[in-house]
């Protein structure tokens, strides 16, 4: 946090690290993702965490199971395991603890000063009042979330203790099918491959963003993934600072060595992001992606998108062109 320009970028009254730190009876930053499976949340979750001062939630519902929320909910339990986190809160999060300590992929690879911890002693990882104590030292909560619709967010944003920020991140639908294609937990689970589900969420998500836009224009933004990939640079440091965060130099590295080069699995934030970002045009025959833009013709035209009209039209033409409403506020 050396040099960090307080005053500048906290969109508070901040004059120095005790007012963002819980464990001083500060009130951190808390800068959250919003999005839907395969739509380039880790990278972007990864993206905001490059900061040394973040403390980290990667998924955190995971716990409950591969499932998409939405009202009416059968149980409280998300949004009081989401406003526990963000209290820094673990006395009632039994369950979220002890997946935490049992699923290697989950707390191992993610929060990296949990995972270090974790390693010295595996007890702390289901430990609620180390866990509590640990959180409260950092000035910024990242918290990237997938699975819950974004109307089920306008609590957390009416919430002016909170005071989070959230990122909606889309993409082209076309996109996200062709990445879950490759995952096996995605053939398993039900809708997860199903056009239809896909972008009937995506069109209740467009009316929620325009009504959060009107409603929280300090504390809600939109972007494309494909945007993002294009101009990575320039948007990451617009985006840290929309969650009022400096744009540290480590963030900028992330940014140089992750959009560059592809190495790695299926999972990994390595990608040569160009090539990735429509990598579905030459993957997909033209029938898969017929079959995707007649059930989501509407969620392409109104998210910005172009139609491939065939399949040599598909291998050339430019899937992307401007979100067009005045009242959304979105990164572009």
């Amino acid at each position: 946090m050396d040099g960090y320009p307080y005053s500048d970028l906290s969109g508070r009254n901040v004059r120095e690290l005790s007012d963002l730190v819980m464990e001083s009876e500060g009130k951190p930053l808390r800068s959250v993702i919003v999005s839907t499976w395969r739509s380039g949340s880790s990278f972007l979750g990864d993206l905001v965490d490059a900061h040394p001062a973040s403390y980290y939630y990667f998924e955190p519902l995971l716990y409950l199971g591969i499932v998409q929320f939405r009202r009416p909910l059968p149980s409280p339990e998300p949004f009081n395991t989401l406003r526990s986190l963000f209290n820094c809160d673990f006395s009632n999060l039994g369950n979220f603890l002890k997946y935490r300590s049992t699923d290697k992929w989950h707390s191992d690879d993610y929060n990296r000063y949990l995972r270090k911890q974790c390693r010295r002693n595996k007890n702390t990882c289901h430990d609620p009042v180390f866990s509590t104590k640990f959180c409260s030292l950092f000035p910024f909560q990242v918290a990237k979330i997938v699975g819950l619709d974004l109307a089920l967010m306008d609590s957390f944003l009416e919430d002016n203790d909170l005071g989070i920020k959230i990122v909606f991140l889309i993409r082209d639908p076309r996109g996200v099918l062709h990445s879950r294609k490759s995952l096996d937990w995605c053939r398993n689970t039900p809708n997860c491959l199903n056009p239809v589900s896909l972008c009937t969420n995506m069109l209740l998500d467009y009316a929620t963003a325009m009504d959060f836009s009107t409603r929280f224009p300090e504390s809600f933004k939109v972007l494309r993934y494909e945007d993002l990939v294009g101009n990575p640079q320039r948007i990451s440091r617009e985006i840290y600072s929309f969650y009022g965060m400096a744009f540290h130099n480590v963030a900028r590295e992330f940014v140089n060595t992750h959009t560059r080069v592809s190495r790695g699995d299926e999972y990994s934030t390595f990608r040569n992001s160009s090539a990735v970002s429509f990598q579905w045009k030459e993957k997909l025959a033209f029938d898969e992606v017929n079959v995707i833009q007649e059930n989501c013709y509407e969620a392409i035209q109104i998210w910005g998108y172009n139609l491939a009209f065939n399949g040599s039209h598909q291998k050339n033409f430019d899937p992307l062109r401007p979100l067009t409403t005045r009242n959304f506020n979105y990164f572009r």
